[in-house]
């Protein structure tokens, strides 16, 4: 998946499913105790497509050292913004 500074990018995963990624901002409280904080908002037609998607993301945060200090966090039923 490539990262695009648009407001909105479609990424066709299959003929009938298409997943929408906002792209990645400053959470509503961006900084605490010099930990800094983004927010990317994926949306999906299908559910199983964001399962999908978690767990490809987790395995490769997982399998490279880049992101060794990072935390990921996923809410598949947000209230508000972070």
């Amino acid at each position: 998946v490539k990262y695009s500074s648009s407001k909105e990018e479609e990424y066709k995963t299959s003929s009938s499913s298409i997943i929408t990624i906002i792209p990645l901002s400053d959470a509503s409280i961006s900084k605490i105790n010099d930990t800094y904080r983004k927010v990317i908002y994926i949306r999906a037609k299908y559910y199983d497509n964001l399962i999908f998607l978690k767990d490809y993301i987790e395995k490769y945060a997982r399998d490279n050292k880049e992101f060794s200090r990072a935390i990921i966090q996923f809410d598949f039923n947000p209230v508000s913004g972070f």
